[in-house]
Formats: C-alpha cells, structure tokens, sequence
C-alpha cells in the first residue's frame, strides 16, 4: 500500500504561489463546480441551494419573504417561496443548470413554492437529486483538476479485498490476529483514496479558490456591484453562514437595487442583518427540504468518486 502511494502520488504544486486573499472570484466557473471542487469531489446540498441563488441572482427567480400566522396559537413565523420570473433560458446554461431549472420551474407553476415543500417525500425526488449531483460531478471531473489513478485505485483495492478475505480466514484459527489483519487491510484499501489528487493546474486553481473563500469567510471581499450576487451564491457553496455571513454582507454593503431578486416583507426596509439570516434560513430550509424529502442529508461524490484523499 505504501508503495504504491509513494509510486503514484506524485503532486504537483503551482510554479507561482497564489496570493493568500482574493477579494472576487478568480474566474467565471459556476459555484457547483467550484463547491465540489474545494469539497474533495463530493456534490451536497450547499451547491443546490448556491446554484439556486445564482440563477436567481441571473434573473431566471425570485425569492419572497412573507409572514404566516397559525391557526390556534397566533403565532407567527417566517417562510421563504421560490417564484419563476419566466425568463427564457439562455445558451450559457450547462445541462445541470438546466435540468434544475426545469424542475423549480415545474414546482413553482401555481405562483410559488416555499422553500422547504421544494423536494416531495417520494423517490422521484431522490433520484432527481442523485442524477443531479452525478452531473455535477461529471462536470467538474472533466476539467482536468485531478490525476487520473483509477488504474493503481483498482489495483491496491482489489489486493486489500483479498487481504481482507484471507483475514476473515484466519479469524477462524486465530482470533485476535486474524482481526489485526482485517483492520490492517481495511486500512489500505482507505488509503487507495489517497492517489486522487489534484494536477499541477488543479493545485493552482485550488488555491485560487482557496484564497478566494478565505476573503468571503473573513468578509474582506470586494464592494463592486457586479460581484455582490456572486459573492452570495459563493458564499452559500463554501457553507458560510451565521456571524461570517453576517459580516461578509456588512463588508460589501449591498443596496436593494443589486439584491432586486430578493422581495422582503412588505413595509420592510432592507437591512443587511436581517438579510443575512433571511439567506441562512432559505439555505436551511432547502436543506430540511432535500433532507427529508430525499434522504440525501450528506451529499453524493460525482466525478469518478468521492475520494477525501484530494486535500
């Protein structure tokens, strides 16, 4: 196993060291794609919920807030409904982006939807969900980021398997070392995940885009208008939220004019706290949503595995 690491992984790092802050996107890439990236190949909800406020920041939704007060206890609370804006969709959409558009626009039909009835609790949601984030992953895979090692992965994990077997043998006559074993080739065929890891060229736009999240995260990020809806839907796919949220909006300033896809309460002045747990809790509820209604709580690896060896 040892060896094969040390023959196979062979990373290569950028030529020219990044700056350690990025105050705006590096590039035009999608925040799915980027979400996935920097999460190790694994497509989770956090990259549905962002690419929701990237189209709606793109002109294709709306997101209203509005009050219900219950029945018997009068007491009220705060929901969050999706509105198609009818916008006919553009030749920049992926297929990803379309296959999602088509399913929010055929959820939202009759005026709206909120937020947390956008997955039904049935399995036609669930395999959406699962052929989504494999796109996702397809997508990104094909960009060249990674080292393909599925040759060496196969290799290493079927030697484990047999290892394993032969230690289920022994379990039989020897206990103890027979379960020593096991764990020794459970071990290795985890470490196979070590081989995937990232090309020279992957590394430099890792830390990129690493550079670029920590600007988000420490809410040093540029005030230009034209990145302010960006900002957000980034924000949601690198999972910021509460205070760091908070304060990624206090630091950009946005105005209600470059948030028009975002309908607060009627009689309700924009305020960039109350915005800012607003977009948590829509982030939240598609969260419950997709968890209840799917199953999908984790996330889906997409691209050729889910493989945490890619730090």
């Amino acid at each position: 196993t040892w060896h094969m690491i040390t023959t196979y992984r062979k990373r290569e790092w950028p030529k020219v060291q990044p700056p350690s802050v990025i105050d705006r996107p590096p590039s035009d890439e999608k925040p799915a794609i980027v979400g996935w990236f920097l999460s190790h190949k694994v497509a989770t909800v956090h990259q549905l919920s962002a690419t929701i406020i990237d189209l709606a920041n793109r002109g294709y939704f709306r997101i209203r807030q509005e009050t219900k007060t219950s029945r018997f206890l009068k007491k009220e609370s705060v929901s969050f409904i999706l509105e198609s804006t009818g916008k006919q969709p553009e030749s920049t959409l992926n297929e990803w982006e379309m296959d999602l558009l088509e399913f929010l626009e055929s959820r939202t039909t009759n005026g709206g939807i909120p937020f947390d009835k956008l997955f039904e609790q049935n399995d036609k949601s669930y395999n959406w969900y699962q052929k989504w984030t494999q796109k996702v992953g397809k997508d990104g895979g094909s960009r060249g980021w990674f080292v393909n090692n599925k040759t060496a992965i196969i290799k290493l994990c079927v030697g484990q398997a047999v290892f394993i077997i032969l230690s289920l043998i022994a379990m039989a006559y020897s206990f103890p070392y027979g379960l020593a074993a096991m764990f020794v080739a459970s071990g290795g065929m985890i470490s196979s995940f070590a081989l995937v890891y990232r090309t020279e060229e992957g590394e430099e736009i890792y830390q990129l885009w690493k550079a670029y999240k920590l600007a988000l995260s420490e809410g040093r990020a540029s005030k230009e208008a034209e990145f302010t809806g960006r900002h957000l839907a980034y924000a949601i796919t690198f999972g910021i939220s509460g205070k760091r949220l908070n304060n990624l909006i206090l630091s950009i300033e946005p105005t209600g004019s470059q948030l028009s896809w975002f309908l607060m309460m009627p009689g309700a002045s924009f305020n960039p706290a109350a915005f800012s747990s607003s977009l948590t809790s829509v982030s939240t509820s598609l969260t419950a949503s997709v968890s209840g209604g799917t199953g999908a709580v984790g996330g889906s690896a997409g691209g050729g595995g889910g493989g945490g060896g890619a730090g």
